[in-house]
């Protein structure tokens, strides 16, 4: 009976190389947001030019790694750039000063 991926994982050997190589199942989940991450990046760069929808801005503002990203905020009345990680607060100040957002993309 072959070995499947989930079974070798759950090996007392294996998990005991993790443990001194010092890779915790926080760190794995960590790298494969980060991994989750570029793609998003990738993926909106390629099929919208840049331009992020508001889920996509809450799934990158949540990665650690991706958190200081720099994207462009266009209003209608200006226009700034900020880290990804400040994006809901100022877009919520903008739009509480009665202007709008026109859209959000990566710089």
């Amino acid at each position: 009976m072959p070995i499947t991926l989930p079974d070798f994982a759950q090996h007392p050997a294996f998990m005991r190389l993790q443990a001194e190589m010092g890779i915790s199942p926080a760190t794995q989940a960590e790298e494969t947001r980060n991994c989750e991450a570029e793609a998003l990046v990738a993926r909106v760069k390629r099929d919208s030019s840049g331009y992020l929808t508001s889920t996509e801005l809450a799934a990158l503002r949540a990665v650690e790694r991706e958190r200081l990203t720099p994207v462009l905020v266009r209003c209608g009345s200006c226009r700034f750039t900020c880290a990804i990680q400040d994006s809901a607060f100022l877009i919520a100040a903008v739009e509480a000063h009665g202007d709008f957002v026109r859209d959000v993309s990566l710089r």
